[in-house]
């Protein structure tokens, strides 16, 4: 008996990120990344070193509102995971200069 794995949900293939691009950040105090969007691609965060807050959202229509954001405190060691789209920001707003290695692609 022959018998093949299918990868998760029975697709004949699984999704995954191709790397495009990955940089170093390095930012001064009060320096930060201006509210953007990457239309298809996806992004990952990583803070290396300090701590800054970081703006996440897309535009939406809710019955109680039409944007929606929320801020996020990214510290050294954690991730933030975008989804092609999502508006975003980061900002220093410590005494210390801070590190970021983010990478993108497209799934």
């Amino acid at each position: 008996m022959h018998s093949q794995a299918e990868p998760r949900g029975g697709n004949s293939s699984e999704p995954f990120l191709a790397v495009d691009y990955m940089d170093l950040h390095l930012l001064n105090p009060s320096c930060g990344i201006g509210l953007h969007r990457h239309r298809d691609n996806q992004e990952i965060f990583l803070m290396m070193e300090g701590q800054g807050f970081m703006v996440v959202g897309d535009w939406c229509k809710m019955d109680q509102r039409e944007r929606c954001f929320e801020i996020r405190n990214l510290k050294a060691g954690h991730f933030a995971m975008l989804k092609g789209g999502n508006l975003h920001a980061l900002m220093n707003s410590t005494d210390e200069p801070i590190s970021l290695f983010m990478f993108g692609g497209y799934d």
